[in-house]
């Protein structure tokens, strides 16, 4: 975080592999080593890379405050339901 002088709450883009983007927020962990980053599974299914794949790190100041979100589910992830 020191080198990307990135500080707590700011926005950064990660950008993986086969070109697929997606904005988080960081936070410190003491625990982590300095040359790896720790993100949740659905950050790397996002991302769709696995444990030890290689991640860039942008920051991203400009991220605008959202209004509204839609959750949809998809049609393969509802199971027994009806109506």
């Amino acid at each position: 975080m020191d080198e990307l002088q990135l500080f707590r709450g700011d926005t950064v883009l990660l950008k993986g592999k086969r070109r697929k983007e997606t904005v988080c927020i960081v936070l410190s962990d003491e625990t982590c080593p300095f040359e790896k980053i720790r993100m949740n599974r659905v950050v790397r299914k996002n991302l769709r890379v696995r444990l030890s794949d290689i991640v860039s790190i942008q920051p991203c100041p400009d991220v605008k405050y959202g209004k509204r979100i839609h959750v949809l589910p998809i049609d393969d992830t509802v199971e027994g339901l009806t109506g």
